[in-house]
């Protein structure tokens, strides 16, 4: 895998995420916050699984591995959604992107292969449950495909120059293409401008590039994937090494929202419900930081 570009490599820290060597942290953590809350941050995404589902009955297959409801949504679509275990416990978090004739899963906490992985588990199993999915293929795109996520209240700005105006109308939680192998969607976790865009490597290599001649423009900062972990202080989302000590009950963890009771059979589908007529003995409200240092402050 080859690093996108970036300057004064020496001082960039790397780290390990889903057995990919990336950047986890370019700049001071301070200036890669404020660049996420008041201009665009920049970073290399590429630890995300990400696999390719083709075939008759691939909405069948995904709609029985996922919680949510894969009928909401239609092409160039996607959905955010949980990956759960046979005792409605959160194995991972993901997206599945509908497209036409086939589906796209990427998740951030599990690479491609684990997440073949967990495809090959269903279909196993197909005949105990006495179904029959006709599935054309199961691809797995890494490492010939990689990802950006640019995030900031300007984010959509910087990217019309790179794909054109009509990325200024895309809606939250849909997609396009932009070429014939690379996408761009609208996410984000962190309640900002967020868009991830993965493709093929020289593609998206050549894309990185081009943004970064447009970073003193638009004062866009490159950051690491730990350049995130303090937004996420403030906009909790699913994050295994933070929440999993707590809980991996989604019914516990208040995610219970990513979850479709009335849909169709799924995986954990049974416990989820039976811990939801039940009640819990907690949830989650919110967390405190331990250990912080008195007067702490954070100067931009």
């Amino acid at each position: 895998m080859k690093y996108f570009e970036m300057e004064n490599k020496a001082n960039v820290l790397f780290g390990e995420y889903n057995g990919v060597t990336l950047p986890k942290r370019y700049t001071n953590e301070h200036e890669a916050y404020f660049s996420v809350r008041n201009s665009i941050l920049m970073t290399d995404f590429s630890h995300y699984g990400m696999v390719k589902i083709s075939g008759e009955d691939a909405w069948r297959l995904l709609n029985y591995l996922i919680s949510a409801d894969i009928s909401s949504i239609r092409d160039e679509q996607l959905l955010y959604t949980l990956l759960l275990d046979k005792e409605g416990k959160i194995i991972s978090d993901a997206y599945v992107l509908c497209d036409n004739e086939h589906y796209f899963l990427i998740s951030e906490w599990m690479n491609s292969d684990a997440i073949c992985q967990q495809i090959k588990k269903v279909l196993d199993k197909q005949d105990e449950r006495g179904e029959c999915y006709q599935i054309d293929a199961i691809a797995s795109l890494t490492p010939d495909w990689r990802m950006i996520c640019l995030e900031g209240p300007y984010a959509w700005e910087i990217l019309s120059e790179i794909v054109g105006m009509d990325i200024i109308g895309l809606p939250f939680h849909e997609f396009m293409y932009v070429d014939e192998d690379v996408i761009t969607m609208r996410v984000g976790k962190h309640g900002e401008y967020c868009y991830h865009i993965m493709g093929d490597e020289e593609k998206l290599m050549s894309i990185w590039r081009h943004l970064c001649t447009l970073s003193e423009k638009f004062d866009l900062k490159i950051g690491g994937v730990d350049d995130l972990k303090n937004i996420r202080l403030e906009n909790p989302c699913w994050e295994p090494q933070v929440i999993n000590p707590f809980s991996r009950c989604p019914i516990e963890l208040q995610m219970q929202w990513a979850i479709s009771y009335d849909k169709d059979v799924f995986i954990g589908q049974d416990a989820i419900k039976q811990r939801a007529d039940n009640g819990v003995d907690q949830k989650i409200v919110g967390a405190r930081i331990i250990n912080m240092p008195q007067n702490a402050a954070i100067l931009q």
